[in-house]
């Protein structure tokens, strides 16, 4: 008889990457930015961007997907039908991310108060302690 074993061998689908990188409306780099890869509404992928904006998405299967970019200061970027093939990379470009608009608060306005403090310039006791008005009021040596 013959007998051929096949262990530990699997099939291997090839995959596809992603690349781009996110930029604000000056053309400075966003950091940190939240890219996710959608696909029938279900999350496939995510990365964050780095220092320089740049994100990579590797290990996609074939296919159709969404992408979305998301930062706390700027509107949602979305990308919609982006293909990935097998074997290659997808290069998306500088994706440009718009401020979000945040209408004025009507709250009336808030004011805080805060202690002056207080300068203890005498090393030998607290009884020579100055605020902060009287040490800016004192006449500096030689004037």
């Amino acid at each position: 008889t013959f007998f051929l074993g096949l262990t530990g061998i699997q099939a291997q689908t090839a995959t596809g990457s992603i690349r781009g990188s996110v930029f604000d409306e000056v053309k400075d780099p966003v950091p940190f930015a939240k890219v996710i890869l959608y696909q029938h509404d279900e999350i496939v992928a995510g990365a964050m961007t780095d220092f320089d904006g740049k994100f990579r998405l590797d290990n996609i299967k074939p296919g159709n997907y969404n992408l979305k970019v998301q930062y706390l200061e700027f509107r949602d970027f979305y990308l919609e039908d982006l293909s990935v093939k097998a074997d290659a990379y997808l290069f998306v470009g500088a994706l440009e991310m718009k401020e979000r608009y945040v209408p004025p608060c009507p709250c009336p306005p808030v004011y805080h108060y805060v202690d002056i403090p207080t300068f203890n310039l005498n090393p030998w006791g607290p009884d020579m302690l100055f605020n902060a008005r009287e040490v800016k009021e004192t006449p500096a040596r030689g004037q």
